[in-house]
């Protein structure tokens, strides 16, 4: 029995899943249209109209331009969709906020400073802190600090009132005192985020639906629901920054002495119904933000967070997320996700899953060199400030929290979006794409938007190009930035671009498949937002938690407090959420654990569900000390070996045979009740293994081909992917192809043949050749093209051979043998089968191979602009073929 959604892919019959990003600086229709064209070529029926590098939004050019694309796409049957903002990041309301009647829409922001001064002193003063005309000293307080510990204690002294003409007027008691000046900070201290909404005013948040959202509904009403799909927001944040990318954008939380957080007016009422306080009292408790307050710091930051956490859900998620349905459109983005930015402050969202909470898809994006295939477990370097980032992160978590977040939202339908290739650079060819896209797909991703497709070419062509034909004197002031690689179509000049459109079909097949059938985790595991916010005590990273679970064979899903304190239910000794449920509960080790979270893990441990900690048990809530004997119900188990000590008292859905770390897998049930794993080989090697007798179909969804699983048999070759389903195949099936166990090598002398990005016509390149390196032999190091081998090779039994493999290929290669088509693999090492076009006697063989603009698209020896640090690939292939 076939599946129902494996029969449509099968007949190339699936839904939209891939909205490419089109970037536009300014060029004219012609050329707009041009570029839609090659959209609709690699198969995708929509795209987001991206605007880069010009302020012309909101102007006559504008409209029109927008109304051209509207029109243009809806003559092709495609959706558009639009950033929500005049540029990235999603925030500054067509730069509205730089406007000073605009002003009391922008972001406030508290700043800490402090001094330590040693009583008793008797009518003294200390000077006032440095800063500027803008920043004003909003509360003064005085804490003694312990003489051991030197921590903050006891009650605060508020000596705000005594602040005069530069000093603090003091008196103090014998002991150590620490003094606390909270103030505003000057927006100059917030580069570009000094003019943008904030996301702790339902207002502010608003005057940017006015100033974009309101202003297209009311040129392009008519288009709304039908050809306009709905808004995309790019990277918004709480900006309570230096507004530059970089590692200090990311590591923002509370307890940090030199850090800014937001603010706004009603914050010390907000506080006090939170605190059981008065606002006044609230006030004097500020410093326990920054500082290590006893009995202060937790609850107080544990709140703070919460509250600022939840106005970013219903000011800006929500409200966005409820006007675009009213407009019967949808809204979707990601924000900023890097190195627990997600549950942070700054450049981040505060919490993952409350900051999309309004979005209709869930949101992530890959870009840079985030993951570099092959490298999974450990930190990797990457070619930009930050110099490394932590690989676990990107392969194991952040797929996960997108998937979770779309599974348990009934609005997102199953939908969790990732951006893909942004900035990445000419680096990453066809392998990596196909790479990237397979891992995010692995984690439950099911929809994209590719970045980018750009307008204007890459330097090197415009000769060729007529550049003065893309913008010409239309383009406004503030035209700036033009495109970032790899722009797949590059108005024709990248030659992977054919290839390319194939590697989207692969990614509708799988998203297809993962949207209709329901996620099947053998696991949860806690979101632990709320340790990072107390910042009291070390806690487990969620990305160790996620790799080890992953790495020791499982699946799973992430559940944030809220889901666990007001949605999750207990049925059959089993975590119930929305249409989900678990066996098990696993949080990361914390020393201290919000209390609300401590009651439902009790409770649920009572009620038969499995629930541990990785490492050890808390020892607090942020209000008291754990007695042991309530977590008497609870297990520890060590996070570096969690798999095989989880194994014992819960099994995965899927076990293989050998254990295989790098063997990662999605597990779902279709609408027809057909359990399914998708599959992934995550390493660069390939591998063998054993699957359950039930398993009896394997889907190939690259070559888009079925096959019959013999004896529970599977290879995957390497950074591939496939499905596989516990039902029995048809008998006609053929079974899955089997690697030769021997390679014969074909020596073989080429008429290698090339044509450059720019030219028609293929061109003799080198006769008689061996695959040589075409970087020496025909100093290549600044070309971009096709290349095109031909070959004769005799064969006297054809039925001996099944496999042709090019051991060191480039991106991707096509072979053709006896004008048989044996299709298109990807590098480093490219295989096909053969057998149906192998013959006795002469046989002659073709390969084709297609380079990006890697090579030609360079200055000053560096990838052009913002650029990957992957290896380039050769032009051709090298080295002999082989044969088995």
């Amino acid at each position: 029995m076939t599946p129902v959604y494996l029969k449509q892919v099968l007949e190339n019959n699936y839904g939209s899943y891939v909205r490419p990003f089109l970037w536009y600086s300014g060029e004219n229709k012609e050329l707009v249209a041009r570029e839609i064209r090659a959209i609709a070529d690699a198969g995708a029926k929509e795209f987001v109209f991206e605007n880069r590098g010009g302020d012309w939004f909101g102007t006559d050019f504008w409209w029109d331009i927008f109304g051209f694309v509207l029109d243009y796409a809806k003559s092709l049957g495609m959706r558009v969709w639009a950033l929500d903002d005049s540029h990235v990041n999603t925030g500054s309301a067509n730069d509205s906020l730089a406007k000073e009647e605009n002003a009391c829409y922008r972001a406030i922001n508290l700043r800490m400073d402090m001094v330590d001064v040693v009583g008793p002193i008797a009518a003294g003063a200390v000077s006032l802190p440095r800063r500027t005309e803008n920043e004003k000293i909003i509360k003064a307080v005085m804490y003694r600090r312990d003489p051991v510990s030197g921590i903050s204690c006891g009650k605060p002294v508020d000596v705000t009132g005594n602040i005069q003409d530069g000093l603090c007027l003091i008196d103090l008691e014998e002991g150590i005192w620490r003094i606390y000046y909270i103030m505003t900070t000057d927006p100059k201290r917030h580069g570009l985020f000094g003019s943008y909404i904030t996301m702790v005013s339902k207002e502010s948040c608003r005057h940017l639906i006015n100033e974009i959202h309101e202003k297209m509904y009311e040129h392009f009403s008519e288009y709304f629901g039908n050809t306009f799909a709905g808004f995309f927001s790019d990277e918004p944040a709480f900006g309570n920054c230096d507004g530059q990318y970089g590692p200090n954008a990311y590591n923002l939380r509370l307890g940090m002495p030199d850090k800014m957080f937001p603010w706004w007016h009603d914050f010390p009422q907000r506080l006090a119904e939170r605190y059981n306080s008065t606002p006044e009292e609230v006030m004097t408790l500020l410093p326990a933000l920054w500082d290590n307050v006893a009995e202060v710091s937790a609850p107080l930051r544990l709140a703070y967070m919460d509250i600022v956490s939840k106005l970013w859900q219903e000011n800006f998620s929500e409200q966005l997320g409820q006007w675009c349905s009213s407009h019967h459109v949808e809204y979707i983005g990601h924000n900023l996700e890097d190195a627990d930015a997600h549950m942070r402050t700054g450049w981040g969202c505060g919490h993952y899953f409350r900051s999309m909470k309004g979005q209709h898809m869930s949101g992530m994006d890959i870009v840079f060199d985030q993951i570099t295939p092959g490298i999974s477990s450990f930190n990797h370097a990457m070619a930009d400030s930050a110099r490394e980032r932590t690989s676990p992160f990107y392969h194991y978590t952040l797929p996960k929290l997108a998937a979770s977040l779309a599974h348990q939202t009934p609005h997102m339908k199953n939908r969790a979006l990732s951006e893909v290739f942004g900035a990445t650079g000419w680096t990453c060819g066809l392998s990596k794409m196909r790479s990237l896209f397979n891992h995010a797909l692995i984690g439950g991703v099911n929809n994209y938007v590719p970045h980018a497709y750009a307008i204007p070419v890459p330097k090197v062509f415009e000769s060729q190009a007529d550049r003065a034909n893309a913008a010409g004197s239309v383009t406004p002031p503030g035209y700036c930035m033009t495109y970032l690689p790899p722009t797949f179509h590059a108005g024709g000049y990248n030659p992977q671009f054919g290839v390319f459109g194939d590697i989207i079909r692969h990614v509708q097949r799988v998203s297809h498949i993962i949207t209709h059938g329901q996620h099947r985790p053998d696991v949860a595991v806690y979101y632990c937002a709320e340790s990072d916010w107390m910042n009291m005590a070390p806690y487990r990273s969620i990305d160790d938690v996620a790799m080890y679970l992953s790495r020791g064979g499982y699946d799973f899903e992430f559940l944030p407090l809220d889901a666990i304190a007001n949605e999750c239910t207990v049925k059959d000794k089993r975590l119930v959420m929305a249409n989900e449920s678990y066996p098990a509960l696993i949080l990361p080790m914390s020393g201290v654990i919000p209390e609300v979270l401590l009651e439902k893990i009790t409770a649920f441990a009572e009620a038969g569900v499995q629930v541990f900690f990785t490492d050890a048990l808390p020892e607090r809530t942020e209000k008291a000390v754990i007695d042991p004997a309530v977590l008497e119900n609870i297990r520890v188990l060590p996070c570096e070996t969690l798999g095989s000590a989880l194994a014992e008292f819960v099994k995965p859905a899927l076990t293989v045979a050998p254990e295989l770390p790098d063997l990662r897998r999605y597990s779902f049930v279709g609408s027809d009740g057909v359990k399914g794993e998708i599959l992934l080989n995550a390493s660069c090697r390939d591998m063998t293994f054993t699957l359950p007798e039930e398993y009896g179909i394997f889907y190939n969804p690259w070559s888009n081909k079925l096959y019959r699983i013999d004896n529970g048999s599977v290879e995957l070759a390497a950074q591939t992917l496939a499905i596989v389903y516990a039902a029995a195949a048809d008998e006609s099936l053929e079974a899955i192809p089997a690697l030769p166990v021997k390679w014969q090598t074909l020596d073989l002398d080429y008429n290698i043949y090339t044509r450059s990005a720019s030219e028609k016509e293929f061109r003799l390149l080198r006769a008689d050749s061996k695959a040589v390196n075409l970087n020496i032999a025909e100093n290549l190091t600044r070309y971009c093209g096709e290349f095109r081998y031909e070959s004769e090779f005799e064969c006297s039994d054809p039925a001996a051979y099944s496999t042709l493999q090019i051991p060191q290929a480039g991106d991707a290669a096509q072979l053709i043998i006896n004008g048989v088509d044996c299709g298109t693999d990807f590098g480093p090492c490219c295989r096909f089968n053969i057998a149906a076009a192998l013959k006795a006697g002469k046989n002659s063989l073709i390969i084709k191979t297609w380079d990006n603009p890697a090579y030609a698209d360079r200055q000053d020896d560096k990838s052009i602009g913002y650029g990957s640090w992957f290896p380039l690939q050769p032009h051709g292939f090298t080295g002999n073929l082989q044969i088995g």
